[in-house]
Formats: C-alpha cells, sequence, structure tokens
C-alpha cells in the first residue's frame, strides 16, 4: 500500500521545479515518467525527471531518512507557487519502475566545449522558426559555435560564444536545449560530448552532481 512522505525546504522544491520539471514525460505508458522521482540515500536528496530523450538530474543536501517515491508536476507546482515548504510524495515500499538512469551517464567523453549560456539561447531563437522541424546543427570549435536549421531555401546560421578543446558536430532537438540552458543559472554552461549519437552531458560546472543528459538525433 502508498504511503505518504513530505520532502521540506523552499530552495530544494523550487530548484527540482526549475531544474528537472521540464524534462519530465507528457504522456507516457510509464507511470514514473509522468513524475519527478526522488531518491533519498545518505543525507542527499536525488531529484530525477526523463521523457526518454532529456533526463534533469540534481542533488541538494537533506536531512531526511533514505526513501524513493515520485512527485507529481502538478503537486510541485501548486508548493512552490503558493510558498509552501514542504511537498507530500506518495510512494511505495518497493522501488518506482523507474528506469537506471546513472548506467546512461557516459563516463569519458571524446570533446569538452564552454557555452556561453545567454549566446546559445539567443544563437537558437534566431532560427529556431525557420523551418517546422525541431532539429538544429551544432556545430562548436576553438573559436566558436554555430548553429544550423534548414530551411526551403537552404540552412540558416547563427552564431554563439564558445570554445572546445576538440572539435564537436551533432544534430538536436533545439527546445531540449532551450530548456536546459533556461534552467540553468550560471554564466557559462560545460557541453560535454562522447559520441554522434551518445548522451549529450549538460551541466555548469565540470565538479557538480547536477547534470542534463540530452540524446543527439541521427546527422542524415
Amino acid at each position: 500500500m502508498d504511503e505518504r512522505k513530505t520532502v521540506y525546504g523552499k530552495d530544494i522544491l523550487a530548484d527540482i521545479k526549475k531544474k528537472t520539471l521540464y524534462a519530465v514525460a507528457k504522456k507516457t505508458c510509464l507511470e514514473a515518467l509522468t513524475h519527478v522521482y526522488i531518491e533519498v540515500k545518505d543525507g542527499v536528496l536525488s531529484a530525477t525527471a526523463t521523457n526518454g530523450s532529456i533526463l534533469a538530474h540534481i542533488e541538494r543536501e537533506t536531512f531526511l531518512e533514505d526513501f524513493t517515491g515520485l512527485i507529481s508536476p502538478k503537486d510541485l507546482k501548486e508548493s512552490v507557487k503558493d510558498g509552501d515548504d514542504a511537498v507530500y510524495i506518495e510512494y511505495d515500499r518497493q522501488k518506482p519502475r523507474f528506469p537506471a538512469y546513472k548506467r546512461l551517464k557516459p563516463e569519458t567523453f571524446e570533446a569538452e566545449a564552454t557555452i556561453d549560456r545567454r549566446s546559445i539561447i539567443k544563437a537558437i531563437n534566431d532560427i529556431k522558426t525557420s523551418s517546422s522541424g525541431v532539429r538544429v546543427l551544432v556545430e562548436i570549435n576553438g573559436s566558436g559555435g554555430t548553429v544550423e536549421k534548414g530551411n526551403e531555401s537552404g540552412w540558416e546560421t547563427s552564431n554563439f560564444v564558445a570554445k572546445s578543446d576538440s572539435p564537436i558536430e551533432l544534430a538536436v532537438n533545439y527546445k531540449y536545449i532551450l530548456d536546459t540552458m533556461r534552467s540553468m543559472d550560471c554564466k557559462d554552461v560545460i557541453m560535454q560530448f562522447s559520441g554522434e549519437l551518445k548522451p549529450l552531458v549538460i551541466r555548469e560546472n565540470v565538479l557538480a552532481s547536477d547534470y542534463v543528459l540530452v540524446m543527439p538525433m541521427r546527422m542524415d
């Protein structure tokens, strides 16, 4: 039988909402993907959300006892909107069926780039309406980055500020990049690339425990 647990802290709840909620699946046969997955272990609260193409994960210190559970987007939004210091979540003593997300994050990378967050947001916004599709090509090298989007007359290009230790070229859903960049607060973000069709890792700091995984799209 399901029981109730409580996640405390206005700042933690606000972070969970801002930094993970955009990755929750809108509709799926697996109920856990329409919620934020909460895991508390050894004084660390982890909040993770994924729709299968993007995954957002944060970690915060907590005094709560160990447990796992699911927060509904509706309850989370209402708690943050009302300025509540806590939100109740339903949990089952049997661990919720959530993907083994820790296995998805690459351990090694072919290239790492530092990107000006506001700059890439502007670059994508400049070209995102050039056609109906969501795929954009992102290229980064030692001197900067470009975003390209195809339309009826060819390719439209917009530049952004970035630098990379090795060239990076990939195709991604621009909505996922925009959502990720808007969820972050820093000036520069770190993008770690491990292969054309392997998850792209985006984080605010290379040592930070928070991260976002974005699945690339095929280049052809």
